[in-house]
């Protein structure tokens, strides 16, 4: 069961930088997938927004031309990322890594989609198994005027290109421009074309965006796979594991989500007997 976000209500538990909450930024459909499998697909570098990421290009060919030309393809075929967001400080104040307009904007289909919390140290522990075969990280991205990797890379005799790609990963992986700094980002990278990480047990919770949450058909699509047995997200939410995401004058404020999740489960119970046992598991667990 996923836990209850406590910061939510009355900042009994204050988000910090480093307490490990790590947010996924998805669309709607994107987060029907995931649940439907509890899983988080890695993506190519080929998808990478700034043009200067992983840029093998930018080297100095005449170090050693043969490495570069299987460096660039390596790169390409044989690495993959996962994005998140963190908390982060905005001066004085720590906010929550859910209140960032221009990332629900860009990657949470302009509000329509939600934001996935992930708990850091669980999500490792679940997949302990499969990455201790991978070259893999989990760390915060670095935001540069000068973010190229020929800034910062180190020439030297390497074995191959997979050790010339672990030895420069920073460089390679971990500088983005500053013009991206307002995402926050902690970036997984891993030696492999694609991995799924296991992200059962890692939820914390998920935010729905602010146009998502006036959706009633979307919001019954996700209540749909709370209540089917059978389904691997079948009864792992409770209605407190969703918070909406709502336009203040200072940003977004992260609010309990339950109203919403209730009122669509009342209408739903008149003709569907799954939400009405599910309603009534729900006020027998939870009152």
């Amino acid at each position: 069961m996923t836990e209850t976000p406590l910061y939510l209500y009355g900042n009994t538990e204050l988000p910090s930088p480093d307490d490990g909450a790590l947010f996924h930024y998805t669309k709607f459909e994107s987060l029907l997938k995931i649940l439907d499998t509890m899983t988080l697909r890695s993506s190519p570098l080929s998808k990478l927004n700034d043009l200067n990421e992983a840029n093998i290009d930018s080297l100095d060919w005449n170090q050693d031309f043969m490495l570069m030309f299987k460096a660039e393809k390596y790169v390409k075929e044989q690495c993959s990322i996962i994005s998140f967001s963190k908390n982060y400080m905005n001066g004085p104040i720590c906010e929550e890594g859910s209140n960032h307009p221009a990332m629900w904007a860009h990657y949470a289909q302009d509000s329509k989609g939600v934001c996935i919390v992930l708990d850091k140290g669980n999500l490792l522990e679940n997949n302990k198994k499969q990455l201790s075969t991978l070259f893999y990280k989990l760390e915060p991205v670095g935001y540069s005027l000068h973010n190229a990797p020929k800034h910062g890379i180190e020439y030297e005799s390497y074995t191959d290109v997979s050790d010339f790609v672990r030895k420069n990963y920073k460089e390679l992986f971990y500088k983005k421009h500053v013009d991206w700094s307002y995402e926050d980002e902690v970036r997984f990278f891993v030696e492999s074309p694609e991995i799924y990480l296991n992200i059962h047990g890692a939820i914390k919770y998920i935010v729905l965006g602010g146009r998502l949450r006036f959706d009633e058909a979307q919001i019954e699509r996700l209540i749909e796979l709370m209540i089917t047995p059978g389904k691997k997200a079948y009864r792992y939410f409770n209605m407190h594991s969703f918070a909406e995401m709502m336009p203040t004058i200072n940003g977004y404020l992260t609010v309990d989500g339950a109203p919403t999740i209730y009122m669509q489960l009342q209408k739903m119970a008149k003709r569907s007997s799954l939400a009405k046992e599910y309603l009534e598991w729900h006020e027998e667990n939870y009152g």
